[in-house]
């Protein structure tokens, strides 16, 4: 944001009386070349060149494409997922959260890498909070707290979440030992009171802060639940009956246990015959 600023800020304040060759020079400096984006590589330094808002459409179509996911561990990935969470969202979100974009940062980021970065700049906006005493400073820190929980809902929310997030992994990831820890992430991350907590303090931050706003429905304990319970059955309901599939639909299940919530369901897992009762919220009506 801060880079933004600076290079909209100007840098002098001698009046020039503009002829028209310099009006074409500075239109002409003005009109930057588009570069294609064809590789990650490129995607990558787009992202990081101040891009404008076409590039930025360009990048992100790029990245939604099917021969592209942010889903394996690597160097690349999460640099890409850094200046996704950490440069264009906070410079952009406001512009293209209602428009088709928001939809395919949803799509790029819904992966542990991309949630794991979100998840890290959320915790920290919401230590910056408590330390900012400059009211601009302080108010912009509320403002991106606000954008980062709008896009934690863009990136969750859904009745399959769970179910893309398991079919990219087993996808685009190759190792066995490497798809049972981005699944393990994936658990870690949502199956599980980590998120809901952190939500819920950053929710806690905007209303101290007064930033008048609905309350997100992850910071709610049942609409969590509710939420958690439904992926699980469109695991279950799959059409994939692979061992991996199924195996990784009864471990989510059976991390809900920790959630506490009543209710079962019985998870047969047909070729291994393993069946397991999970107590599960009885929360499977539309939310």
């Amino acid at each position: 944001m801060h880079a933004m600023a600076d290079f909209l800020t100007a840098v002098s304040s001698k009046k020039i009386t503009p002829t028209k060759s310099f009006i074409q020079e500075v239109g002409t400096l003005n009109i930057r070349k588009e570069v294609p984006i064809n590789s990650a590589e490129a995607a990558l330094n787009a992202l990081k060149s101040q891009p404008s808002r076409d590039t930025v459409k360009n990048v992100l179509l790029y990245l939604a494409t099917d021969g592209f996911n942010l889903i394996y561990p690597g160097p690349q990935n999460a640099s890409i997922a850094h200046q996704l969470v950490n440069d264009t969202v906070p410079n952009y979100w406001r512009t293209l959260k209602a428009a088709p974009e928001s939809d395919l940062i949803a799509q790029i980021l819904r992966n542990p890498i991309g949630l794991g970065h979100i998840i890290t700049r959320l915790r920290t906006l919401i230590t910056d909070s408590k330390e900012r005493n400059v009211p601009g400073e302080a108010r912009s820190t509320l403002e991106h707290i606000e954008d980062a929980l709008d896009l934690i809902d863009h990136v969750i929310q859904g009745n399959k979440t769970s179910n893309y997030v398991l079919k990219d992994i087993l996808t685009h990831t190759k190792n066995k030992n490497l798809k049972d820890l981005t699944w393990r992430e994936h658990l870690a991350q949502t199956a599980s009171g980590r998120l809901l907590s952190l939500v819920a303090e950053a929710e806690d931050v905007l209303k101290k802060g007064e930033i008048s706003r609905a309350p997100n429905w992850i910071a709610e304990g049942k609409g969590y639940a509710s939420w958690l319970g439904r992926n699980a059955a469109e695991l279950m309901l799959s059409t994939d009956t692979s061992d991996e599939h199924l195996t990784a639909s009864v471990d989510f299940a059976v991390k809900l246990l920790a959630l506490g919530y009543t209710g079962k369901l019985s998870l047969h897992q047909r070729d291994k015959k393993l069946t397991a009762q999970i107590a599960l919220p009885t929360l499977f009506s539309p939310r």
